[in-house]
């Protein structure tokens, strides 16, 4: 009887959730006219829109992390701070501050973990059972909920670090002029129909009575003004967006404090990347209200926290779920093939990158190139050949605008990339059209002495004969030789995972799209040992400097020395690097897109620059 009853009530429990769906389907569909877009929501639908669905709509909270805890309370003690003493006219002390910061450091702690009890670790328990997970998925699961710091020497040094940055930011602040006026303050603004909330870290009145935004930045990565001004940043294209309709005239500035190093760095886009970004919002809110919530498998995929239910790891992807956040987490080397070539390229570029963690700055011809990569992604997932018009409507819609300098710069770039797309179309796929087996293509696989390496796979072509053949983009303004085909060892690494996941390749080849022209090399299984003994060398030797680097910071210049090599042109760092002169003259016809030196300049925009760019942008 009992039994029985168990039975029923669990029965009722199942109808309920089932209408609670259907109830919300309907809703979403048919009543909730708008979505509010964030720059959070945003960031999260465009990485992955399954991911937020996860954790928007069915309610399934992240695990607690150092970064998210490190960087709450900051703006917790930092708002606390502010409340108490300067928005009631009153000066604070360092000893107020710090009291603040200790006190949201235990808060904080608590909130993380009591956020994801209850309700939200039922709602948790219930995904794990409808995914299918093994009991050792579950309980390591929950086991992440429970930690936030690794180690307890972990936490002693991210609040060491924290304690520096708010001393060092009391010091920056007591000469400021201006009256702060509000702190965490929510702003919503309609735009166009669309309603955009975020949350101002800070406010002030300067003395003319005009408005400064400021938004805290307390992670390791710093950017710079001409990083904004390309476009390298969706938060501070919003934020300004945002800002400049709320206070028009009366706003004088809104910058990012860096309080890495104190430095305050003006945020001032051009119009035509913040129209971009107006309409990347809007297009996602349009997904997110008729509820597209495709998966996007990625490099990402080993930080997310929605992995272990993720249904895009099945089939002969199953076995290496998880194993690049477990890696990770082990302190295992991870890599992917870009970042070993950095390091084999120049490795006084890999330390900016990666270990000092500079974000590279836009470039045009990034921007180019993932306009073309994107295109043809769209074109090889249709069963029949799309149009030459269908063609230039993906091309338009996959566009990026970050990294030009200029509206003239952008159009001249769209010009370009368009030719390279219609003529490869014209001379390789009309009236040779076949739908890829897959595009992008995600792989991370264990490889070597203990690494894990991670790369994607622009296409894989099963071709009328029944092979396969793996076919990668190029936007390089050099062509290369067979011989540099042959040798190629990313080509090597893919036909090796290709391998590891089942898929026998028979020919690997790069389209060139500037030459209009495909060349084509093989790979066979003695060419695989190779590449293992290469990864081998190369990422042990990556490991051991770093962990020489941590104990001799002063070897720096000796650990990681510069190289020349091909991509110096682009590189950010030319610029004050040892053997920048030797590039610009012995090299200089070596390199590619090397640019003359060039002295800082305002970069304001005339009333004639922006009519051009709204022409341009209709």
């Amino acid at each position: 009887m009992i039994e029985k009853i168990n039975t029923f009530i669990h029965r009722l429990k199942e109808l309920y959730e089932k209408a609670e769906e259907i109830g919300r389907e309907v809703y979403y569909y048919f009543f909730r006219s708008q979505v509010t877009m964030s720059n959070s929501r945003l960031n999260m639908c465009s990485t992955c829109p399954l991911k937020y669905k996860f954790y928007y709509e069915d309610g399934l909270k992240g695990f607690p992390s150092a970064p998210l805890h490190f960087g709450s309370v900051i703006h917790k003690a930092l708002k606390e701070y502010h409340l108490k003493f300067d928005l009631k006219g009153q000066h604070g002390t360092l000893d107020d501050l710090i009291r603040e910061y200790e006190i949201a450091w235990k808060d904080v702690r608590a909130e993380m973990l009591d956020s994801v009890s209850g309700p939200p670790m039922h709602r948790w328990k219930v995904a794990l059972a409808e995914a299918g997970c093994t009991m050792e998925e579950v309980e390591d699961t929950m086991r992440k909920f429970k930690i936030i710091y690794n180690t307890m020497e972990d936490e002693a040094i991210a609040k060491k670090r924290g304690l520096k940055l708010l001393e060092d930011y009391f010091k920056d602040n007591q000469a400021n002029p201006n009256r702060i006026i509000a702190v965490e303050k929510p702003l919503t603004i309609t735009i166009k129909g669309l309603d955009i909330l975020a949350y101002i870290d800070r406010i002030e009145k300067t003395p003319e009575g005009e408005i400064e935004v400021v938004d805290y930045k307390s992670g390791q990565r710093v950017q710079d003004e001409e990083t904004i001004l390309l476009g390298g940043d969706n938060q501070a294209l919003i934020y300004t967006m945002m800002v400049e309709k709320k206070w028009k005239k009366r706003l004088r500035n809104f910058y990012y404090y860096y309080l890495k190093n104190g430095n305050k760095v003006p945020c001032n886009p051009p119009k035509r990347l913040k129209d971009k970004i107006f309409n990347e919002l809007w297009e996602t809110a349009q997904d997110i209200k008729h509820r597209r919530f495709e998966p996007h498998q990625g490099p990402l995929c080993g930080w997310c926290d929605y992995e272990v239910i993720c249904p895009t790891w099945k089939g002969n992807q199953a076995p290496f779920k998880g194993i690049f956040r477990a890696a990770r987490e082990r302190g295992r080397m991870t890599f992917s093939y870009s970042k070993m070539s950095c390091y084999r390229n120049c490795p006084y570029n890999y330390k900016k990158l990666y270990i000092d963690k500079i974000s590279p700055k836009p470039k045009n011809f990034f921007a180019i190139g993932h306009a073309c990569h994107e295109t043809f992604e769209e074109f090889f997932t249709y069963p029949y050949q799309p149009s030459l018009t269908q063609l230039r409507k993906m091309y338009e819609n996959h566009w990026h605008s970050e990294g030009y300098r200029d509206v003239q710069e952008e159009r001249k770039f769209f010009e370009d990339g368009w030719k390279w797309v219609s003529s490869f179309y014209k001379k390789y796929y009309d009236g040779h059209y076949l739908k890829a087996a897959g595009v992008e293509l995600y792989f991370q696989l264990p490889i070597g002495d203990d690494y894990i390496i991670i790369g994607y796979i622009d296409r894989l072509q099963k071709n009328l004969d029944g092979t396969y053949e793996i076919l990668d983009y190029k936007t390089d303004p050099k062509l290369r030789t067979q011989e540099e085909l042959d040798k190629d060892l990313q080509l090597t690494s893919y036909y090796w995972a290709m391998r590891q996941l089942g898929i026998d390749v028979k020919q690997l080849s790069l389209e060139f799209l500037q030459f209009n022209q495909r060349m084509t090399t093989k790979r066979t299984p003695e060419d695989i040992p190779v590449f293992i003994d290469e990864v081998n060398k190369t990422i042990g030797e990556m490991a051991s400097k770093e962990e020489e680097l941590k104990k001799h910071p002063e070897k720096a210049d000796i650990l990681f020395p510069p190289k020349v090599n091909k991509y110096c042109g682009g590189c950010d760092h030319l610029i004050g690097c040892p053997m920048e002169n030797e590039i610009r003259t012995t090299y200089r016809e070596k390199v590619m897109n090397l640019e003359e030196k060039k002295g800082s300049e305002d970069k304001e925009e005339d009333e004639k620059e922006e009519k051009e760019e709204e022409k341009f942008e209709k």
